[in-house]
């Protein structure tokens, strides 16, 4: 595979309208373990997410667990709990978030395709248009 990267993605902390987060302009991994805490279990970043709140003694306190994006960000809003996703994850409306003080919990999100099939004309293309196309601007950053 041949990957072209596109854009660096952080974690933020998502959180219901009417929690206290919302105050807030950045939210500590301290304030996140006081939180019950919903676990997604399909999660890219959920052992480094652990192992971060470990290094730091914290310990999380998980109150439910799915595999099922939308099913934990529809308890996160209803005000079930907090949970970590990456800021560009965001699939129900509603949904509050802020950034973490967790600087290691972050995604590269790049594009690959097979050896061979990038000389094709479309794949050249598309590939063209994906490097130029400016992702700061579509994912908040400038």
């Amino acid at each position: 595979m041949k990957s072209t990267e596109l854009y660096d993605e952080p974690l933020v902390v998502a959180f219901a309208a009417d929690h206290p987060f919302v105050e807030r302009d950045m939210v500590t991994l301290e304030r996140i373990a006081q939180e019950p805490y919903l676990d997604r279990l399909a999660c890219e970043f959920r052992d480094t997410f652990i192992a971060e709140s470990a290094a730091r003694g914290q310990t999380i306190r998980f109150v439910a667990r799915s595999e099922r994006e939308d099913w934990i960000q529809r308890l996160v809003l209803a005000g079930a709990g907090v949970t970590i996703l990456p800021a560009e994850s965001v699939v129900v409306d509603g949904l509050m978030t802020r950034p973490g003080d967790a600087p290691s919990v972050w995604r590269t999100v790049s594009l690959a395709v097979p050896y061979g099939r990038e000389d094709t004309a479309p794949v050249r293309a598309f590939l063209a248009a994906a490097r130029e196309f400016d992702w700061g601007a579509v994912v908040g950053r400038s």
